[in-house]
């Protein structure tokens, strides 16, 4: 082979036919919508998870079967707030992407409806919360849907005043309007972090003299 001939490409020598360009593949966006729910819904037979309880309390740790049979008892509802491996906060189990097609198949449908309907009846499990209650047995008597809202108010109050605490709670850590424990928190990290930037610096300039003339 001469010097002026183009050497051969490397690749498969019984390869006749031209290598064709890797075509550019496109999605509808209910393609991909569907795509990212199944992947979400594969992720979340992988997790462990904790829920919190009406007091606050978390349980757990619990795979997605335990979970089904959580929602099937009545245990956890939409409201529950969950948390799971690769969360950075509770959120409520209605947000869990994913987690509708897991809970809302025929099988545990049907499940839930006769636990509701057949096993335990709604009026029966107001009837045995209220018979809890005057034994003793049950801190609240059975609520309705403007005396739960009116309590959820009072506890979210209380929490923030610091009157009751709630356990691993990253959310009472965010700011919050009308200076709440979040605001105070961030404020006294800031203090902190400002007073060691500033004792760092008069270090390197030679004390409070030297970070004046700088200052200056």
């Amino acid at each position: 082979m001469s010097m002026e001939e183009e050497p051969e490409p490397v690749g498969n020598p019984y390869r006749k036919a031209d290598y064709r360009l890797p075509k550019m593949y496109t999605m509808t966006p209910r393609q991909y919508y569907n795509d990212c729910e199944i992947l979400c819904t594969k992720l979340i037979y992988n997790k462990i998870f904790w829920y919190r309880d009406r007091s606050g309390l978390p349980r757990g740790p619990m795979t997605v079967d335990v979970l089904k049979r959580c929602w099937v008892n009545g245990i956890v509802d939409e409201n529950t707030l969950m948390w799971g491996n690769g969360q950075g906060d509770w959120v409520p189990l209605r947000n869990l992407r994913g987690m509708a097609e897991v809970l809302h198949n025929p099988m545990i449908v049907f499940l839930k409806w006769v636990n509701e309907k057949v096993a335990y009846p709604k009026e029966e499990r107001r009837a045995n919360r209220q018979r809890l209650f005057e034994q003793g047995k049950a801190r609240r008597p059975v609520m309705d849907k403007e005396e739960v809202r009116d309590w959820r108010r009072t506890r979210t109050a209380n929490l923030i005043e610091g009157k009751e605490h709630m356990m691993l709670s990253l959310s009472l850590a965010l700011p919050l309007r009308g200076g709440g424990l979040g605001e105070r928190l961030t404020g006294m990290l800031g203090r902190r972090r400002n007073k060691a930037k500033q004792g760092s610096m008069e270090q390197e300039l030679g004390g409070e003299e030297g970070a004046g003339v700088r200052s200056a």
